[in-house]
């Protein structure tokens, strides 16, 4: 009790020795304003020159006292603009390093100036969030000045779109140094989770991945390519083909940079997400779906944009069930524009492929449904034939959409064939049951319209190995079809196929990929082979027959316009397949067909 009670004095004796020593420095500043109004600038002039200066003691001893008075100041504010001026100019990050006080002192200041006076909450935030293009949100003056801004959006929990705009209007241009980049970059991704609003978060993804969208946009794919077969780039790399890639192409140094500090918030997220106090991490992955559709969907040929949100949801089956639902939704939506549901599915494809912990029973799942889709196409496009309307075969203008989710489903089963074809025999009666024969012995002909020779060939050879189809007349047949050279638009009648995965050649981000793809290459039709010389920049994605993926000089570009699509988050979940009678949608390819004139 005597120990107890010896504390408790000595507590009360700390605190009434801070209020005394804090009540001396309020009135040493509310002097120093009073002489000012009475003309003596002396004192006023020698803490803005302090503050000015480079003496770190000095400056934590007037950052001390200004501290303590925050509140006085704020209600003067209009008497001292200098002193503001100099106070906000304040390199206080660098400064940290010669004095550890100054940066507890500064913030301490921000936090009492903000938290006593609401006009100063805009100037603060604004200040914090540039000095995240200086210092490292892991380092400890990144941890205390985040720490500040998440008490201030506590305390102002009204200011939210404040913080969106400041954090927007400091967020650096992608053509600033790699450092400022990425250091701005994790400071959005990881003040959005302990800020724990949504809206915050939101913003944040938004903006990284917007870096993410401009820098895949300036990158040089075939450039990258070449590099990449220079230095035999593989998940091992070793350090001087590192520092050789940091020398010849600082685009593709800073989007691997930008790609790596994504992929391991991502991976540290995930592997706290029963610990997180903040935004959980199905949220997280929610937030990245929004820019996704708005940003990387509308793409011509995304390369490196669709990672972040893919392997957001790679670690969770669940999440990339969630994520195709989205995409199939956006597929099947009869009012997007054709190139979008295009977009649509071929990113889910990729998804479906590649994807490791993506069970094959869900696999199949995807098949079906798509090829419930296809079978209503044809069944749609035999009824418009049977009405004496013209359907124009084998016209990719027309009919690309069928022709590209055919395609798409060759690829899921190609690349999944391990797991498809030789299991268990109930997989391979669920593939029985598609009724594929129906649709290659179309009218419609996919197997003529798809890009690769060798993708053909090896889903001809698995079909007939399991017994499911014989497609030998087919191909017989198809090598005396002609395809018109030029479609009803008088386009190139050409299916260029866009396949996301395959060409990451960064090589700092993909081992943290590959833990959850399938990166390397296992089949022709989507190997990126030697010879690019011989395709200039008019050549599409794959030529028929050649069984060869070309990246493009411009793979990201966002010079064609298309309309913007509508949120993937309002569409409704896709149900799987049921029956052809379960998709309520029409197949897309009426306002492309010629009816007889009277």
């Amino acid at each position: 009790r005597e120990a107890h009670a010896a504390r408790r004095m000595g507590a009360a004796a700390a605190d009434a020795g801070w209020t005394e020593l804090r009540d001396e420095r309020v009135s040493e500043v509310v002097r120093m304003v009073q002489l000012k109004r009475d003309g003596d600038w002396s004192v006023y002039s020698h803490v803005v020159g302090v503050l000015q200066g480079a003496n770190a003691g000095a400056i934590a001893s007037c950052l001390d006292m200004l501290a303590a008075a925050a509140a006085y100041i704020g209600v003067v504010s209009n008497e001292i603009g200098d002193l503001l001026a100099a106070l906000f100019a304040l390199d206080f990050t660098r400064l940290a390093d010669s004095d550890s006080r100054i940066l507890d002192r500064f913030l301490l200041f921000a936090k009492n100036l903000s938290f006593s006076t609401v006009s100063f909450v805009e100037p603060v935030v604004r200040l914090l969030a540039k000095a995240f293009t200086r210092i490292d949100v892991k380092s400890n003056s990144g941890g205390a000045c985040m720490l500040l801004l998440t008490e201030m959006l506590r305390t102002y929990p009204t200011a939210t779109s404040l913080f969106n705009s400041v954090l927007a209007a400091h967020c650096p241009h992608v053509k600033r140094e790699p450092a400022l980049v990425i250091s701005y970059a994790r400071f959005l991704l990881e003040f959005g989770v302990s800020s724990g609003s949504r809206s915050i978060a939101q913003n944040g993804v938004s903006l990284v991945t917007a870096m993410v969208v401009a820098l895949d946009a300036e990158l040089n794919h075939v450039g990258s390519y070449r590099c990449a077969q220079r230095s035999n780039c593989t998940a091992n790399v070793p350090e001087e083909v590192l520092t050789l890639a940091a020398s010849e192409s600082s685009v593709e140094y800073k989007l691997d940079a930008l790609l790596h500090a994504i992929f391991a918030f991502l991976a540290a997220q995930f592997e706290a997400r029963h610990e997180t106090t903040g935004i959980d991490y199905p949220s997280l992955c929610e937030c990245f779906i929004v820019p996704f559709d708005e940003l990387v969907v509308p793409l011509s040929r995304p390369h490196y944009s669709v990672f972040p949100l893919f392997y957001a949801v790679s670690f969770d089956a669940e999440l990339v069930r969630g994520l195709l639902d989205e995409l199939r939704a956006a597929f099947r939506n009869a009012s997007s524009h054709f190139q979008l549901r295009i977009a649509n599915v071929h990113l889910s494809a990729a998804l479906v492929a590649q994807s490791k912990l993506f069970p094959v029973d869900d696999v199949l799942s995807w098949v079906e449904s798509m090829v419930s889709w296809l079978h209503l196409y044809v069944e749609t496009s035999l009824l418009a034939s049977a009405d004496g309307i013209s359907i124009h075969e084998l016209d990719v203008d027309m009919h690309g959409l069928f022709y590209h989710t055919f395609q798409c489903v060759m690829v899921v089963l190609v690349h999944r064939c391990r797991e498809v074809f030789v299991t268990a025999e109930h997989r391979l009666e669920r593939l029985r049951n598609l009724r594929l024969a129906y649709l290659i012995r179309s009218a419609l002909n996919p197997l003529r319209m798809v890009s690769s020779s060798e993708l053909v060939s090896q889903l001809a050879q698995l079909l007939s190995r399991y017994d499911i189809l014989d497609c030998s007349d087919v191909l017989a047949h198809n090598e005396s079809v002609l395809v018109p050279t030029v479609t009803l638009r008088k386009t190139k009648n050409v299916l260029a196929f866009h396949y996301p995965f395959d060409c990451f050649y960064l090589p700092r981000s993909v081992p943290l990929l590959a833990a959850t793809f399938r990166l390397k290459a296992e089949h022709a039709h989507v190997s990126v082979c030697a010879g690019l010389e011989q395709f200039d920049d008019s050549t599409p994605d794959c030529e028929p027959d050649l069984g060869v993926y070309v990246p493009l000089e411009r793979a990201g570009s966002l010079s064609i316009p298309i309309p913007a699509s509508k949120p993937m988050l309002q569409a409704s979940a896709m149900i799987l397949h049921t029956g052809v009678s379960s998709w309520d949608e029409s197949p897309g390819f009426e306002s492309f067909v010629v009816r007889p004139t009277s």
